[in-house]
């Protein structure tokens, strides 16, 4: 009974492991997902205690927890004092369950696989995934999310994105170390960083320090724009294509190729339209689908039968009012007027 061999998946530690890679287990994200809303401060830490436990698998962490954390400042061990929750913080709270609902599936590592570190800083987070380079497929191996202290939030832009390349390389060290790493960067000025400080001893010594330790594993970095990083996360523009396993996505590529809205949209749009759909691969599906990329998220186009569903899969977490629910929605899907369709179904 201890011993399990040649079995196609294993539960292990609260993860599922198989010849895919490593998901967390559907029943404890459930449980965390059911846990109801914290009352006191304590409640508070154990709600995220449970949520990090699954931090490697969400890209959006230190972002979406952020408003949660203010609640922790100065508070005590089993601290009981009652939250009074404001609009924000309940978005927050309920973006962290859907984190959980989406959290990513991560790949095993390749000895020979290319390596990729993506990172990103944004005025108050910052963010980076590495990624392994499978049969011409990025798989992840990660995901690290911080949010900056009001000292690092003063750093220049510059300073900013050099921090998140030095505090990424320190967390994904053991994953690296010894092999080849390229580091991509939507800051082009890092790009030269090496070559600028052998011409100029003037660099600060925060400076020297973060390059002289990034210089033990790559002096390769790259540019990468915004609009071409298809991991740009929403905190700092770094993050994979995130789509919710609550849909059947071979369906819904099948269902656009007849939708005639969406025929309409992507062969006649009007000049003053900002909507720009773009056909994407995305992990869970085989075929390419229509996603909304006009923002920083990349939302999947749902057609008349999927609306319903997506809407309920989000809406039944815990029922929240029609503004979060609104919310929760128009942040991972999208079609034209769902404004006005999310807020006729959130109606109590």
């Amino acid at each position: 009974d201890k011993c399990c061999f040649g079995q196609p998946k294993v539960e292990f530690l609260g993860h599922e492991v198989s010849v895919n890679g490593i998901t967390p287990l559907k029943n404890k994200v459930e449980a965390i997902i059911n846990f109801p809303k914290p009352e006191t401060v304590s409640d508070l830490r154990r709600f995220l205690g449970m949520v990090n436990f699954y931090r490697p698998h969400l890209p959006n962490s230190a972002l979406h927890q952020a408003e949660l954390n203010k609640y922790l400042i100065n508070s005590k061990k089993k601290d009981q004092t009652k939250i009074v929750w404001t609009d924000s913080a309940e978005n927050a709270f309920e973006k962290c369950k859907i984190d959980l609902q989406q959290a990513l599936t991560l790949a095993h590592p390749s000895s020979t696989a290319p390596l990729a570190l993506m990172t990103d800083a944004s005025d108050t987070c910052m963010g980076a995934v590495l990624q392994q380079k499978v049969n011409g497929v990025w798989q992840p191996l990660g995901y690290f999310s911080r949010k900056l202290s009001p000292a690092e939030q003063k750093y220049c832009t510059y300073d900013r994105e050099l921090l998140a390349i030095y505090k990424a390389m320190i967390y994904f060290r053991k994953l690296f170390e010894g092999r080849p790493l390229t580091v991509y960067t939507d800051h082009k000025p890092l790009c030269h960083a090496f070559s600028k400080i052998c011409k100029d001893d003037k660099e600060t010594p925060r400076r020297a320090r973060h390059l002289l330790f990034i210089s033990e594993f790559t002096t390769d970095i790259q540019y990468i724009s915004g609009q071409d990083n298809i991991v740009a996360d929403a905190l700092s523009r770094v993050e994979t294509i995130v789509c919710p396993t609550v849909l059947d996505y071979e369906q819904l590529a099948d269902a656009q190729m007849k939708d005639e809205q969406l025929l309409q949209l992507t062969q006649c749009p009007r000049s003053d339209s900002k909507i720009i759909l773009k056909k994407l691969s995305i992990p869970t599906c085989d075929k390419e689908i229509f996603c909304e990329v006009s923002g920083n998220k990349i939302r999947p186009y749902l057609t008349d039968d999927f609306k319903r569903i997506a809407f309920e899969s989000l809406h039944n977490l815990s029922h929240p009012g029609i503004r979060t629910t609104r919310k929760m929605i128009t942040n991972t899907f999208f079609w034209p007027n769902m404004n006005k369709d999310i807020g006729m179904w959130a109606k109590p």
